[in-house]
Parts: C-alpha cells; sequence; structure tokens
C-alpha cells in the first residue's frame, strides 16, 4: 500500500486530497460530455477547504443515477478530489449516516449532511499537515 492509499484510510487523508471541500445546495445538473458524465454546480454557503471561494462550485461526477441523485435544492457537503478520475466524496441531507458509529460524534448526527460537517470539522486541524502524493 502506497502512502497516499494509507493516508486516504483516515478523514484527515480524504480532505488532504481533497482540493475542494464545500457546503452547499444544488442548483443545477448538467450533462458534461461522454457516457454518463454530468457537470453539477453548487450554490456554496460553507468553504472548509480552501478557506473561501467562489458562490458556485462546478464539479463533475459519472453515473446514470447521478441526475437522480443531485436533485436541484438538495444540500450536501463534497469532498472534490484533486485525483485526476476519482469521484467526489459527497454527504447529503436526509440521507442516513455513513459512519460506522455515527453515535460516537459529539451529540449524534441526524443525517449524512450532518456526520459529513462534523467529521470535517474534526479531520481539519490534521489534515493541514498531509501531503497527497497522488494529486496531479
Amino acid at each position: 500500500m502506497n502512502g497516499e492509499s494509507a493516508a486516504k484510510l483516515t478523514y484527515e487523508g480524504i480532505i488532504a486530497c481533497s482540493s475542494t471541500v464545500a457546503e452547499g445546495t444544488v442548483e443545477r445538473v448538467e450533462p458534461a460530455g461522454g457516457h454518463d458524465r454530468y457537470r453539477i454546480v453548487l450554490d456554496v454557503d460553507r468553504y472548509y477547504k480552501p478557506a473561501g471561494g467562489e458562490r458556485r462550485l462546478s464539479f463533475t461526477d459519472e453515473g446514470a443515477n447521478v441526475p437522480a441523485y443531485y436533485k436541484t435544492g438538495v444540500r450536501m457537503l463534497v469532498l472534490v478530489s484533486s485525483i485526476p478520475g476519482e469521484a467526489p466524496h459527497i454527504y447529503r441531507a436526509g440521507d442516513p449516516p455513513y459512519g460506522k458509529y455515527p453515535e460516537s460524534l459529539p451529540g449524534g448526527v441526524r443525517d449524512a449532511l450532518e456526520e459529513g460537517s462534523q467529521r470535517v470539522e474534526q479531520a481539519l486541524p490534521g489534515a493541514r499537515g498531509l501531503k497527497c502524493s497522488g494529486a496531479g
């Protein structure tokens, strides 16, 4: 296992290998060329990494279920990978928590968005010193 793979096993590693970590509302989804490739535009109200950015964040994802998953008006937290071809990590409002032990987070969590926000906030300090060797 290379250093990049080992680093990515932690939330700190996932953040270190993310070019952007932001929370907001899906504004639109549109075809991005290629089979089942889509561009998602998020109306951002909070950036975790970098500390700030444009009001609109655009990223791509692939799959037949993308238009149904990224519904206009849905709030989500997105971790956009800096590794070419790697899909974003998404925490969507209303989805059940993903973690094996969501109750281990302070105050528990109600949904995936809340879980993702808490995990990112906890992992940000440790991610600052990590490098992602797999990034372009």
